[in-house]
């Protein structure tokens, strides 16, 4: 059973969508978020990533102090508005003919601490402290992480009852992905809570350092509640943490890929023959070089594209998440 939530978001005003709508904070530098942001003081940026709004020599504490400034001033001034009611949202991305369609809610760190919720990478404790601390002094979730799920059916058929309504907003990004949302009616909102219960997993697609951090403010928040003699119910808002939830069905597995610059002193013939251990090769003929299945990694070498898959003796029955192909290529490349 998986445990979600609604929540009372602040939206963005739907009148300056796309000026607030900014990239994953991650995708670039503070040089770089810097530059794009420009003057614009909508750029959700400013919340995001707030190193922007700050001399490069600022600590990490006045950078969480600045990004909490700057949330406040986005509400103050009605770039982001609070929702009058507790809901969860359908979210989608349009990318080309594909789209995919989300719930947005609040997931449970309990859910996490109970391996409800999987991960599939370890998190870098430098970056995850910097996260939590942001979290933690901004009192916010800023973005959702990103989670799929297996199965419901019924949760498929109620969103597709539900994206018939008229959306919140829509607004098209500079990389020509088309952003939708939709308020769900507390009736709808209720189902789909009570539909996810009969979910057993939700699986991290990308955010492992927010999904940790979340958790690590919920544990420190219901720690200080505690020592101040306050019973904790277990459903107090640090419990909770912001997600998107996409079925595994629509999710879209984009290109996973790395540039080796160096062979090791080997020539190409050695290192195919060192990669044939492990790995067997085969040219690709024709024009379609992107892997087609899961297990498959195409390799370009030589002036000619080759798929490459495991060898089936060296995959792990004990540890499903080691036989994801990142993986499979960082163990045995």
């Amino acid at each position: 059973m998986v445990k979600i939530s609604t929540f009372a978001g602040y939206l963005a005003n739907k009148d300056n969508l796309d000026k607030i709508i900014s990239p994953p904070y991650d995708v670039c530098t503070v040089k770089e978020a810097r530059e794009e942001t420009g003057d614009n003081e909508m750029y959700y940026f400013h919340i995001e990533k707030p190193g922007i709004d700050l001399p490069d020599t600022a600590t990490k504490e006045e950078v969480a102090l600045k990004g909490k400034a700057n949330l406040l001033n986005f509400i103050e001034k009605g770039y982001l508005v609070k929702d009058d009611a507790e809901r969860v949202y359908i979210y989608s991305q349009q990318m080309g003919d594909h789209v995919q369609y989300g719930i947005v809610c609040l997931s449970s760190i309990d859910d996490y601490a109970n391996n409800k919720i999987k991960r599939h990478e370890h998190t870098l404790p430098e970056t995850e402290l910097e996260r939590t601390n942001l979290c933690d002094i901004q009192c916010a979730n800023a973005s959702p992480v990103f989670f799929s799920f297996k199965g419901g059916d019924d949760i498929k058929s109620k969103v597709a009852e539900i994206i018939q309504s008229e959306p919140y907003g829509r607004t098209t990004t500079q990389d020509k992905v088309i952003h939708t949302l939709w308020r769900c009616t507390v009736e709808d909102s209720t189902y789909l809570v009570k539909a996810f219960e009969e979910i057993e997993s939700t699986y991290i697609a990308d955010g492992h350092h927010r999904s940790a951090a979340a958790y690590n403010v919920g544990v420190r928040r219901r720690q200080r509640a505690i020592e101040q003699g306050v019973d904790v119910t277990g459903e107090e808002d640090f419990n909770f943490f912001l997600t998107v939830i996409f079925p595994e069905s629509e999710c879209m597995i984009l290109d996973y890929n790395r540039l080796l610059n160096t062979l090791n002193d080997m020539t190409e013939d050695e290192f195919i023959e060192k990669l044939s251990t492990n790995f067997t090769l085969e040219e690709i003929k024709g024009d379609n070089v992107k892997p087609t299945a899961k297990g498959h990694i195409s390799l370009y070498i030589k002036e000619k594209w080759f798929d490459m898959q495991v060898k089936p003796e060296l995959m792990n029955t004990e540890n499903p998440a080691k036989n994801l192909d990142y993986n499979v290529l960082t163990d045995f490349c």
